[in-house]
């Protein structure tokens, strides 16, 4: 059986934060050697934007006439390439139309109000149990490049085992006097496919039950997105009033001030609109808590979690049985080692007034998601365009790079090796004859140095090229590919060539 890593998409679009998690993710798989292969699952709306954006570009292809069959997969994906990286499509209702009648109607009642978060919660179980593997958010996992990824499934089943018929594991958080599961990230031995079925029936039972709630929710979340608050704060640059405050209070990464405001910008609005479940699923489990009243999340959403992320934690806990502290620590310990753990930490950036460390989330509030935008923007723009970074670079460093690169090549070349030697040559002497004075703009240099390190990328010398590019003479050639950092690793070029 093949591993798979899983994630999910929905709605009209087939976004940036998407694309790069494929790129980043498959790069990071053949760096690691791994026999893991990416699934992007997407519906039929974003399969149509999938289609579009790669039928044009350098690297992109779709193989719509290729339909591929995995052993553990019981739907046929299509081959696609992004920038050269391969990866497979997953179209997601070939799953949905195998389960009972309600995940479809709850499914379209979603996407009617554009509750496309609450669709990924139902998704992500359902195509967990008919394949097995890793289910992740694209914002979440994301790769720790100083080890290479596990195998195989086998090989991450081993770290979390312990003695239970079913293998079904989540991320526990050991936070003070918290339990923290997280549904990000869902993960599934080969063994145990097809062994949330109890759950997944556990859910249709629930989604009949509370339909009436979720369909005010849905007609609730439909209200919210054309209120005018949120039309404020979705094009907003928080110079005002409330506005302002809710600025300062993301950027002092206070949640319990950040809600209060957010409260008072919706003060007799849609926060206090709350639908009244007559039974709910929060019973199950105590310590599963729901922020939502506070006005950090809106309060339509209740219903939806607690028969989608509530009723899978807490299956999860059942299963699990009891966890000491030290439990929940270690098996943290052995998730979050083998992913990027800076990453995983700052989705806990933010803290309540008793220190207490919590999640924000973009998709429940648009002030928080315009604010990160404007964040994303301002890095952007400080990265490429730092007042540091408009520096020239001197045309003599270039030169010496080639040099160096060209001793590196072995003298015993082979027909490769010989080729490689005299592209750079080629480099060398276009830079020699066009660029007469002592500088060029860095872009310019940026430019010259893709050239060069395209070349010289299929050589197994490379990372002695890297390594050299590392020295402290070429820091002002190295800037230009990304000024932050002090080092460039390995993969840091392989996807600066592959950009």
């Amino acid at each position: 059986m093949k591993s798979l890593l899983h994630c999910f998409w929905t709605g009209p679009s087939f976004p940036q934060s998407l694309r790069e998690f494929i790129k980043t993710w498959v790069a990071y798989l053949r760096h690691s050697n791994s026999d893991f292969e990416i699934v992007v699952w997407l519906t039929n709306d974003s399969l149509k934007e999938a289609q579009d954006y790669l039928s044009s570009g350098l690297g992109n292809h779709i193989f719509n006439y290729k339909r591929v069959q995995l052993p553990n997969v019981n739907a046929r994906l299509i081959h696609a390439q992004i920038n050269f990286n391969a990866f497979y499509i997953g179209i997601y209702e070939t799953i949905l139309d195998k389960h009972e009648e309600i995940f479809n109607n709850v499914t379209e009642l979603f996407r009617k109000h554009k509750y496309y978060t609450s669709i990924s919660n139902i998704a992500r179980v359902l195509i967990i149990n008919e394949c097995s593997g890793i289910y992740t958010d694209i914002d979440y996992l994301y790769p720790n490049f100083d080890f290479k990824f596990p195998h195989d499934m086998s090989t991450i089943c081993d770290i979390f085992y312990w003695e239970q018929p079913l293998q079904f594991f989540m991320p526990v958080i050991p936070l003070v006097g918290v339990l923290a599961v997280e549904n990000q990230c869902l993960i599934l031995s080969q063994k145990s496919r097809g062994g949330l079925k109890k759950l997944i029936r556990q859910m249709a039972i629930e989604l009949e039950h509370n339909y009436h709630d979720l369909e005010l929710s849905g007609k609730l979340n439909s209200e919210f997105l054309q209120d005018e608050v949120t039309k404020q704060l979705s094009k907003s640059f928080f110079t005002t009033d409330l506005e302002k405050q809710l600025m300062t209070a993301y950027q002092q990464k206070d949640a319990t001030q950040y809600g209060s405001i957010n409260s008072q910008l919706y003060k007799d609005k849609l926060h206090i609109s709350q639908p009244t479940a007559q039974e709910s699923y929060f019973h199950i489990h105590p310590d599963l808590g729901l922020v939502d009243d506070s006005g950090t999340r809106h309060a339509h959403y209740k219903p939806i979690s607690e028969v989608t992320y509530v009723a899978v934690s807490s299956f999860f806990i059942k299963n699990r049985g009891s966890l000491s502290h030290s439990e929940l620590k270690t098996m943290w310990d052995d998730f979050s080692q083998l992913f990027d753990k800076e990453h995983l930490t700052s989705q806990f950036k933010f803290t309540t007034y008793g220190g207490m460390k919590c999640g924000m989330y973009n998709w429940a509030n648009p002030g928080f998601s315009r604010l990160n935008q404007l964040k994303g923007a301002v890095q952007t723009v400080e990265k490429y365009y730092h007042p540091k970074n408009k520096k020239t670079v001197h045309v003599h460093i270039i030169k010496r790079f080639i040099s160096e690169c060209r001793t590196i090549i072995p003298k015993d070349c082979s027909p490769r090796d010989n080729d490689i030697v005299e592209k750079l040559n080629n480099i060398f002497k276009i830079i020699r004859t066009n660029f007469t004075s002592e500088t060029i703009p860095p872009t310019t240099a940026l430019i010259m140095l893709k050239e060069i390190l395209i070349t010289v990328h299929p050589t197994p010398n490379i990372t002695e090229i890297v390594y050299c590019l590392n020295s402290s003479k070429y820091t002002e050639l190295r800037k230009t590919i990304d000024y932050e950092k002090s080092q460039l690793t390995i993969d840091d070029i392989d996807g600066f060539v592959r950009s």
